[in-house]
């Protein structure tokens, strides 16, 4: 300790001599710290500054996932430091702080420096400091008292290591661990080096939930409009998948998966619009409009979806001309049949059964359920049952187009009907589904006119297409869906256009009014969907035959994409389960005076550390302090 204290001694006069301009011997310092105070000097950075400049620029999307691996991280961490005067804080590779935990001392000095997010602890403005240094050489750093070139920073003592994504080894940020007139033990550069680790793991995890969000969105908006070029952007701006059509028209040599689209066109996305639908128009390429339809993971943006224009085309018309090669076309077939539908509940027998009664005839169906509870499924198998099953299955979402523009969509249109309409017609969707089915999805949101439009054609089989005077006819079955309760149901469709839907109705019962069908439902998902061929922990079935899914089986496919993300091996555990803190999911089976004395057996065991005692158990922490609560209300009774 008098080595130490003697040392600091030392360099304090170093310092004092090297700020005024003398002539100083700066061997007394490590290279790492020497070097960064001759170009803190080079620089004009100056040594009497009271606190970081605040950052002007937005949170980039970047910024905003290693916010969010932080937090997972830190929160976890924060449990294995101790004391009012330590924090823990992250930054982007700019020396940009994202995020500031610790005691309240720290975080009151922090404030006094403006050690806070959005802070700029770049070297070049506020001097060395294991932030902005560290960022610099790209390598772990210690900094303590008078080693810092700025004096109001030589009460800390800090330690930082880098953050490399695990997948392209980009320096992303910098993890770090400072102590404010506090003393850090040595082993805690090590500490920071596993904090960085653990938020680059964080970091992957989150990317890859919204890397796959955006293939499935991708993948939904090249099947409804395969004429189209599509490429999906990630949240950065760079094309991740490209269709062919894409290709082709943007008309540039090599690959263009890694490649930013606002450097091929000039279409404007610096910053990524994520808020809502919106399009922009080109003046200068054959591409003569974009439209951008944003795609979220867990409240984040993932990315974007872009349909390309030509400038001659028009916007987004599905493939649809009808002929025999068209509708041989597997974009216009149906994917699923009844042996996709898993499930043993009474309930969902009883509705399969009557599906596939429904099958073999040619009335129209109306399916009824809550989102997320496979309507769509329902209809791909009852189209597949029938002797239309060779012929095209066709979507319509009535939420995805503007009353007028779904007129078009739903009936084509005469050439030059229209401005942005081609030269030539197009035929719309009762046409390309001319033999099979068209499968209207979100019933509800088709307008008054659309609405007509369907009570004539399932009338007579006719329709005109806009722009044009002659009926045209077309052998089409029609089964409609929506998620709305019957009397809501009445209040956004004209009751004469019901009434001709509704000769078999059938009702998809949720998933919490059949929980049995829960853990088969999602070991298909695992086995299929998610290609997960590791074990679940037994008590993860019982948490999700516990939970009410007001998202149905969307959501839990969701869910178990994200434990397979959090579990990171080959065993699913209850704490993997983001619903694990939701109250309705309770895991485990009901509690019994032998698990309330096992719980307090382990409580002594652990010293009344609740986080030890759900590392123990594999539950959340959140599961233990509600089993202690329903412990006491049974030993009350």
């Amino acid at each position: 300790m008098d080595s130490d204290k003697c040392r600091d001694e030392v360099v304090a006069r170093t310092w004092e001599r090297f700020v005024s301009g003398a002539e100083a011997d700066l061997s007394c310092l490590r290279q790492d710290v020497a070097e960064s105070w001759r170009r803190c000097q080079a620089m004009g950075v100056s040594p009497r500054i009271e606190r970081a400049p605040d950052g002007k620029a937005r949170f980039s999307p970047n910024d905003e996932d290693l916010t969010q691996a932080a937090e997972q991280t830190i929160a976890a961490l924060m449990e294995w430091v101790h004391g009012e005067r330590v924090l823990l804080c992250v930054s982007n590779h700019q020396a940009r702080m994202l995020l500031v935990r610790g005691g309240r001392q720290a975080l009151d000095a922090a404030h006094d420096v403006n050690a806070l997010p959005g802070a700029l602890w770049d070297e070049g403005l506020v001097g060395n400091n294991v932030l902005g240094t560290g960022v610099r050489i790209a390598r772990p750093l210690a900094l303590k008292w008078r080693e810092h070139y700025v004096a109001k920073f030589q009460d800390w003592a800090c330690c930082a290591a880098p953050i490399f994504h695990p997948i392209n080894g980009n320096l992303v940020g910098s993890f770090a661990i400072a102590g404010f007139r506090k003393v850090l033990r040595p082993q805690m550069l090590a500490f920071a080096g596993n904090g960085a680790r653990f938020v680059a793991n964080a970091l992957c995890r989150i990317q890859a939930c919204k890397q796959l969000y955006l293939n499935k969105a991708f993948e939904e908006y090249v099947k409804r409009y395969p004429e189209q070029a599509v490429v999906a952007l990630d949240s950065y701006g760079f094309i991740r998948q490209a269709s062919h059509q894409a290709r082709v028209l943007v008309g540039v040599e090599g690959l263009l998966i890694g490649r930013r689209l606002d450097e091929l066109l000039p279409v404007g996305t610096p910053e990524m619009p994520g808020a809502q639908e919106m399009e922009i128009l080109i003046d200068s390429c054959k591409v003569g409009r974009t439209a951008f339809h944003p795609v979220h993971c867990d409240g984040g943006l993932a990315g974007n979806v872009v349909i390309l224009t030509p400038r001659s085309g028009r916007m987004a018309a599905p493939r649809s001309n009808g002929n025999t090669a068209e509708r041989k076309d597997p974009q216009w077939s149906a994917r699923h049949g009844f042996d996709d539908i898993v499930g043993h509940s009474a309930v969902l027998k009883d509705t399969l059964r009557l599906a596939r009664a429904a099958a073999d005839t040619n009335y129209p169906v109306l399916l009824m359920g809550e989102s997320g509870v496979g309507k769509e499924l329902l209809a791909h198998a009852i189209h597949g049952a029938s002797a239309r099953a060779a012929n095209p299955f066709v979507t319509l979402n009535g939420g995805a187009f503007s009353e007028e523009l779904i007129l078009s969509e739903l009936c084509g249109y005469e050439a030059g009907s229209f401005t942005g309409a081609d030269r030539k017609a197009r035929t719309g969707f009762l046409e390309a589904a001319n033999g099979g089915t068209l499968f209207l999805d979100e019933l509800q949101d088709f307008g008054p006119k659309a609405q007509s439009v369907l009570l004539r054609f399932l009338e007579d089989g006719t329709f005109v297409r806009v722009g044009g005077n002659r009926p045209r006819k077309s052998d089409v079955r029609v089964i409609a869906a929506c998620n709305l309760g019957r009397a809501e149901l009445e209040k956004r469709v004209r009751s004469d256009l019901l009434y001709r839907l509704d000769c078999i109705t059938l009702e998809i019962p949720p998933l919490r009014k059949r929980p049995e069908d829960i853990r088969p439902i999602g070991e298909k998902i695992l086995r299929e969907d998610l290609h997960f061929s590791g074990r679940v922990d037994e008590r993860v079935w019982s948490c999700l035959r516990n939970y009410t899914w007001p998202g149905n089986v969307r959501e839990l496919r969701n869910t178990l994409l994200r434990a397979v993300l959090q579990c990171g091996g080959d065993l699913i555990r209850p704490s993997d389960l983001p619903l694990a803190s939701a109250p309705q999911a309770r895991c485990g089976p009901p509690v019994d005076c032998e698990d309330a004395a096992e719980m307090l057996a382990i409580l002594r065991q652990a010293n009344g550390n609740v986080s030890e005692v759900a590392r123990r158990l594999g539950v959340h922490r959140s599961t233990v302090y509600r089993r202690i609560n329903r412990y006491a209300c049974l030993h009350e009774s």
